[in-house]
């Protein structure tokens, strides 16, 4: 059992509703956002531009999500958008190219059994992070190319029927046939065929590269020479990790810490890697923040004896929001490591979370000797994101990061997991199964908020400083 959906067709609750119920409510919903957005509606869509128009659609997808809570299906908005009456090519045209920049959910290609006679209806759009410039980037996309490429997007990119690709010879021949392999296609026009086998676990190679840069700025942390935990650079002389990582060199809580005992070595990727000085830097001893709510610590750099100069720092920032986040980090107090999770976090995710939350609490109490409840902790105050990751020990302080404007953008701290008797190895005789084993970390932009509403302006000016820019 797991609370982290593989696709966003979970949330759409048309799965579970019968053919006749679900065209009723297809046609309902279409009905009330027409009403909805009365006058935004285009009854002739070739008088517009094609620019127009996916402008139009962008921002009707914006409205539908606000007013509706994200329970808003793709086909319905944009079908209400060109006219009620456009036909599968007319709205193909402008939701294709939606789907290539993964601006609509990657169940949109997928064929379901629920006799639903088109899958968009399960598809779920992201476009919370869509910027003016984006939207005409896509409208370019749509409105560029030679009239065969226009004539190749009106072709709908899916059928009212299920096709198996072993069903339809000549497509899968189209698609492996010679023809395709000297063929150049613009990235804009390529086609999206269903036959393609596991699209959802390619990742675009732009994520690779921010994983890349992030690792730079990634450090392992060691006490008396022994690997303890992840932290990550951030404004010109500092790192950032979790305070349960340094406990034990706090001399003065919240102010001082024995800095001799206390190194970071950043850059570690291979398993058997030789200590490098250059890349080994120690700590001031005054700690420049402290926060136990947030399990969050500020430390500042002590400049390196031979003057090299620090690692790069993260210099962006974002919200966290329901997107794949990239974790990079030192999991076992090894060589760097990286991951990529779904977050879901209370109260915008309760629907999914606390059924699990609430079995797993269950299960805690009648599992362990001590009968406790390792997991309730997660839905209580301050807010935790929470996820599944193959990440453990030494991993806390990791940073995870999203790609927001082509840069890796910091949006969770991991912080740990439960139920930490598990991580403690208390009950080193009893299993505990994958999906039981939970982990949360703290968004950045609540540690942010939580800096700038200080009374110290010391803070809060370090707060300026340390979260860079905010994307």
């Amino acid at each position: 059992m797991s609370y982290v959906s593989h696709n966003k067709a979970d949330h759409s609750q048309a799965a579970s509703l019968s053919p006749t119920s679900q065209q009723k409510a297809s046609t309902s919903a279409e009905d009330e956002l027409s009403k909805q957005f009365e006058g935004t509606s285009l009854k002739d869509s070739e008088q517009q531009s094609k620019t127009e128009m996916m402008e139009k659609i962008i921002n009707f997808f914006k409205r539908a999500l606000q007013i509706s809570k994200k329970d808003v299906k793709p086909l319905e908005v944009a079908k209400a958008c060109v006219g009620p009456k456009a036909n599968k090519s007319s709205v193909n045209k402008y939701l294709d190219p939606l789907h290539r920049a993964e601006i609509i959910s990657k169940t949109f290609f997928k064929i379901t059994k629920d006799s639903q006679s088109d899958p968009r209806y399960n598809a779920l759009p992201v476009i919370e992070e869509i910027t003016e410039k984006k939207i005409k980037e896509l409208a370019a996309k749509v409105n560029s190319g030679s009239k065969e490429e226009k004539k190749s997007l009106d072709q709908p990119v899916v059928t009212d029927k299920e096709m198996s690709p072993c069903k339809n010879e000549s497509a899968a021949s189209k698609i492996a046939g010679p023809e395709d392999t000297t063929r150049s296609v613009p990235t804009a026009h390529a086609p999206a065929y269903p036959f393609s086998k596991g699209t959802h676990n390619q990742k675009d190679v732009l994520s690779s590269i921010a994983r890349a840069k992030v690792s730079k700025s990634v450090g392992l942390i060691h006490i008396d020479g022994q690997p303890v935990g992840t932290g990550f650079r951030v404004g010109e002389k500092y790192l950032v990790t979790c305070i349960h990582v340094i406990r034990n060199v706090i001399k003065v809580k919240p102010h001082m810490l024995d800095g001799q005992r206390l190194t970071i070595e950043f850059y570690r990727i291979t398993y058997n890697q030789k200590e490098n000085e250059f890349l080994i830097f120690s700590f001031q001893p005054l700690i420049a923040y402290f926060d136990e709510e947030y399990d969050f610590v500020v430390l500042e750099l002590r400049s390196h004896d031979a003057g090299v100069p620090f690692p790069p720092a993260l210099n962006f920032f974002a919200d966290v929001f329901d997107s794949e986040i990239h974790l990079v980090g030192h999991p076992g107090g090894r060589q760097m490591k990286e991951d990529s999770i779904k977050p879901r976090w209370s109260p915008d995710h309760d629907k999914e979370i606390i059924p699990y939350i609430s079995y797993l609490a269950h299960w805690s109490k009648s599992h362990f000797p001590d009968k406790r409840d390792y997991y309730s902790i997660l839905l209580e105050p301050p807010r935790k994101i929470i996820f599944h990751t193959t990440f453990d020990t030494g991993s806390s302080g990791s940073p995870g990061v999203m790609i927001r404007d082509n840069r890796p953008c910091v949006v969770v701290m991991v912080r740990g997991g439960t139920p930490s008797c598990f991580y403690e190895n208390r009950y080193p005789h009893l299993p505990v199964e994958d999906d039981h084993k939970v982990e949360y970390g703290y968004a950045m932009s609540d540690i942010y908020h939580k800096m700038l509403e200080s009374t110290n302006q010391n803070v809060k000016d370090l707060a300026s400083e340390i979260f860079g820019e905010w994307i």
